[in-house]
């Protein structure tokens, strides 16, 4: 039977009988129409073919066509689910779609992208700017983003996600940016040529393996001095306050003894020391807003860097505090044999492969004796 939409034939596979769906699409190589073929369901579970209908409809959201564009697909993400994520991730997302997607595949039906397609498109735009490996995966997880949050809401077919299939290993250059790991004796050296305000800022970081926009975003009142533990309520992004990434980044971050230490030092001495105030506020703008960030870097970090021989001074990549986070990582589980579960609590992680069981969880006393095993090399 056709519908104006394809038609429904008949197929033998293991579990039994099933239900095919029959359309052409518009081959991108060279033009011309083709068909394709999915499978809807099992017979058994569709009697009557108008019921195999209504699953392809209700599966792609069917509109006028009974089918769904990339373009739709994006204006129910931008309206569902982007909103809820961080401003900085909003920004992300909304320049990758506008910039790139939306341009090459918003006409495009979500169930005529191809594989091999999106990967000359993604070979394409790498060499159009340039983009390293990083700035390409960034794009294709965008892309792929939208797919799997259409699956999730039942806006199209179940597991329909043609960008994640996508090979791009090799495209893009490779990227300039070193992996930097400061040992913690180098972090002492450097945080000790600092004033007691950036030297406070290079330990915390350094000791706990905090963000820079966490930093930033620190108040006196989201430290408990008593427990040792820090509550973090904002973060600090492009000049304004934002919650932070993810769930598992919003985790209290446990102090050591000594890094507390250090920070009721910097406490007693601030002149900005109500509760609401900012831990790093900025004497330049009288204590309305955190210093910046970058210049910090620019100014006390990369200079340090280089002096201690971890980059050269020509090296124009990245090299600033999220470097204290990456030796924090190496430092734990490398040098010190904290099991990956702890370590992945202070860092505060979503990633699954550092979780060794995903019933077990890093409790604060773990936390602690590892960052007080850290702290007696960093802190002499």
């Amino acid at each position: 039977m056709n519908r104006g939409n394809g038609w429904l034939t008949k197929g033998h596979r293991k579990k039994g009988d099933v239900w095919l769906h029959h359309f052409y699409v518009t081959r991108d190589s060279d033009g011309k129409r083709v068909e394709t073929t999915r499978t809807i369901g099992l017979v058994s579970k569709f009697s009557k073919e108008s019921g195999v209908w209504q699953e392809i409809q209700r599966s792609q959201q069917a509109g006028a066509t009974g089918r769904l564009t990339v373009s739709a697909l994006a204006d129910a993400y931008r309206r569902a689910e982007l909103p809820f994520k961080s401003r900085s991730t909003q920004d992300l997302h909304q320049h990758e779609l506008d910039r790139y997607i939306l341009p090459r595949w918003g006409t495009t039906y979500v169930d005529e992208v191809r594989v091999l397609e999106v990967k000359k498109w993604l070979i394409a735009i790498a060499a159009e700017n340039d983009f390293t490996t990083e700035s390409v995966q960034k794009t294709k997880h965008v892309f792929s983003r939208l797919f799997t949050f259409g699956s999730e809401n039942e806006l199209i077919a179940a597991n329909l996600n043609p960008v994640k299939a996508c090979n791009i290993k090799g495209v893009g250059r490779k990227s300039t940016n070193k992996k930097i790991v400061v040992p913690p004796e180098i972090e002492w050296k450097i945080a000790m040529s600092l004033s007691i305000m950036h030297r406070t800022l290079v330990l915390l970081a350094a000791g706990t393996g905090m963000r820079m926009s966490e930093l930033l975003g620190l108040r006196w009142g989201d430290i408990d001095f008593a427990n040792k533990k820090i509550t973090l309520n904002q973060t600090w992004v492009y000049g304004r306050i934002e919650n932070g990434k993810t769930e598992e980044s919003r985790e209290p971050v446990v102090l050591g003894e000594r890094t507390t230490e250090f920070l009721r030092e910097w406490h007693r001495q601030t002149p900005y020391a109500g509760k609401s105030d900012w831990v790093f506020a900025s004497n330049k703008l009288r204590g309305k807003r955190p210093i910046s960030g970058c210049q910090f870097v620019k100014d006390y970090v990369r200079p340090r860097f280089v002096e201690h021989g971890l980059i050269d001074a020509d090296y124009a990549g990245r090299a600033g505090l999220h470097a204290f986070r990456h030796s924090l990582a190496t430092v734990l589980i490398v040098e010190e044999k904290v099991d990956p579960k702890t370590a992945q609590g202070i860092l505060r992680h979503t990633d699954a492969g550092l979780t060794m069981n995903i019933y077990t969880h890093a409790q604060d006393p773990a936390k602690r004796a590892a960052l007080e095993r850290f702290e007696s090399r960093l802190v002499q």
